[in-house]
């Protein structure tokens, strides 16, 4: 199984999203061939249908994105995790690329480009009742005082917005929970340009880059890239795919950011999405 999806150019960071609801035998038969033997123990011990078949789709999305942006056979990859838990490709070597992952109910994203650190982050919205609530638990003073100062009605998807741009940084800068929420602040005074301050004692010294949309499913969808020395930006190209399955496919042109009705449940964690161990 072969696909001829267009590799990424050099200035460019491509998020490939698939539904994580396929079914076709025949495919999820070839994603579990290409699990390694400790892939295949965690699909193994996961409880439901749909957490195994949403961990097969996971992980051959991430190799099939890998292999064609690289000419490596998808089965050759094997990952492993830093200190912190953040996946990188321990096999085949030599290759120079950043990809992240994340999900969540409906979807699977990865992200990918040449450069030197990558993070996305997905998330369906809801429990908008809690999120300034929540908010007060975990982010900056700086952005709470900017929560407060909206009006209710766009409060919840401005929580969002700093959320998924908060994780996909947090998962780009590869430290996990020890870069603490509270301690990088998303500047969306422009939120077509979001920015990031971060606390001195973690602060990396490197330039970001970020994009923020709603895709028409009404995830909300965020990535941040380390932006070179030379000050290169970068293009934000999506694709919606099935993993060996799709044709040959450009990208689809700008994000959709239309408005969606909010649905009624999300993966909301903390926690490092990226499950590639």
């Amino acid at each position: 199984m072969t696909s001829r999806m267009a590799p990424i150019s050099k200035a460019e960071v491509h998020l490939v999203c698939a539904s994580d609801d396929i079914k076709d035998e025949g495919l999820l038969a070839y994603y579990a061939s290409l699990l390694t033997t400790k892939e295949q123990q965690h699909h193994d011990a996961l409880r439901f249908d749909h957490g195994r078949r949403q961990y097969l789709i996971t992980r051959a999305l991430v190799r099939w994105v890998l292999s064609i942006n690289s000419g490596a056979p998808p089965q050759d990859f094997v990952f492993a995790t830093n200190r912190w838990g953040k996946p990188t490709i321990s096999k085949p070597d030599g290759i120079a690329l950043a990809f992240n992952v994340s999900h969540t109910r409906g979807l699977v994203t990865c992200a990918v480009a040449l450069a030197d650190a990558l993070g996305v982050d997905v998330e369906l919205p809801s429990d908008r009742g809690r999120t300034f609530e929540i908010a007060q638990r975990f982010f900056s003073a700086a952005e709470i005082e900017a929560l407060r100062s909206l009006p209710p009605e766009v409060r919840d998807d401005r929580f969002f917005d700093y959320w998924t741009l908060k994780e996909a940084y947090v998962k780009a800068r590869g430290m996990g929970l020890s870069l603490p929420f509270d301690q990088c602040t998303i500047d969306l005074s422009d939120p077509s340009n979001p920015a990031v301050a971060v606390a001195p004692e973690f602060d990396d010294g490197y330039g970001w880059q970020f994009q923020l949309a709603t895709l028409s499913t009404g995830h909300r969808l965020a990535a941040a890239v380390r932006l070179p020395a030379y000050g290169r930006t970068y293009k934000f190209r999506s694709h919606t795919v099935v993993p060996f399955a799709s044709p040959q496919m450009g990208p689809t042109g700008p994000i959709d950011r239309r408005s969606a009705a909010p649905p009624t449940r999300t993966f909301l964690s903390t926690a490092n999405a990226d499950d590639v161990e």
